[in-house]
């Protein structure tokens, strides 16, 4: 890094410190054994997502997603929380 990286307070991303989440998950459903859900964040391949997203926009996370992401250690969003994928 350069000195002048080093006067005006910038740091590269190779010596600064970093956290980095998982966003892709499996998880078991709960009332069918044997099914497992694909999670990448925010989305899910269950019926329940595709319900909420379609018609519960508001609240659309489903118990995976949120599992998912208290696992990861995301923040859960509330209800009334809109998440926007980017990429």
């Amino acid at each position: 890094m350069s000195t002048q990286a080093h006067r005006n307070g910038t740091r590269s991303a190779t010596t600064a410190p970093m956290a980095i989440r998982p966003t892709a998950f499996k998880v078991n459903s709960e009332s069918q054994p044997g099914v497992v859900y694909d999670v990448q964040l925010p989305d899910c391949t269950c019926p329940d997502f595709s319900y909420r997203k379609a018609n519960r926009p508001e609240d659309p996370f489903c118990k995976h997603i949120r599992q998912a992401m208290s696992v990861a250690g995301w923040q859960v969003p509330g209800s009334g929380v809109i998440v926007i994928a980017i990429g």
